[in-house]
């Protein structure tokens, strides 16, 4: 790597690892995350749990809702595709009755 780029001087390397420095004391972070939440709002009371019970009712039926929404579009765009589907059928079958009847006239 140094012969590509040792003689570039906006190259910088993005991290530094080495064995030789000692690590800072700050950086010494616990182990383990804390088993109680910090935020009083996430605490185990009647009233957060009220609050939870009654956010996951509402986004249950947010999703059931927008769900039903989802399947009467796809529902609308598969009807939509067969019908047009079966025009276009229609059509390819009138055509070849066509190009046969010139044939025969031809033929003839």
């Amino acid at each position: 790597m140094d012969e590509l780029f040792g003689n570039k001087p906006w190259v910088e390397p993005v991290a530094t690892a080495s064995s030789s420095q000692n690590p800072e004391p700050s950086l010494n972070l616990p182990a383990t995350m804390p088993s109680t939440p910090t935020r009083p709002s996430l605490s185990n009371t009647p009233q957060s749990r009220c609050l939870l019970f009654t956010c996951k009712l509402f986004i249950s039926y947010y999703l059931e809702t927008n769900s039903k929404k989802v399947v009467d579009i796809l529902t609308k765009i598969r009807e939509d595709r067969e019908r047009h589907h079966s025009e276009r059928m229609a059509k390819s079958s009138e055509a070849i009755a066509l190009l046969k009847l010139l044939v025969e006239q031809i033929a003839k």
